[in-house]
């Protein structure tokens, strides 16, 4: 899964029920930075056709992110930890 076009509307998004946890859509308003980089992603040259966030107007590769993680780690002097674990470490710290 990834953010959709579609799921943008004006100000807000607009998450399918198929796509949360509770089977419930769900809406959020966007901030200032949120919709600054929604539309800097709009302008982009090679854009995907359904998704916002992309590489080089392909689909995220879980795979490819793992794999490009890991150097990442190497070269901070930290054990292998997969990002989500990461990022909430970060927030603890």
């Amino acid at each position: 899964m990834g953010l959709q076009w579609d799921w943008v509307r004006e100000k807000s998004l607009h998450i399918p029920s198929e796509f949360t946890k509770t089977a419930k859509p769900y809406s959020l308003p966007l901030n200032r930075t949120a919709l600054e980089v929604l539309k800097e992603r709009q302008e982009r040259t090679v854009k995907h056709v359904t998704h916002v966030f992309t590489v080089d107007g392909g689909l995220w590769n879980r795979v490819k992110v793992g794999r490009a993680w890991q150097p990442v780690l190497a070269n901070a002097g930290v054990p292998h930890m997969p990002p989500p674990d990461f990022c909430r470490h970060l927030h603890q710290v």
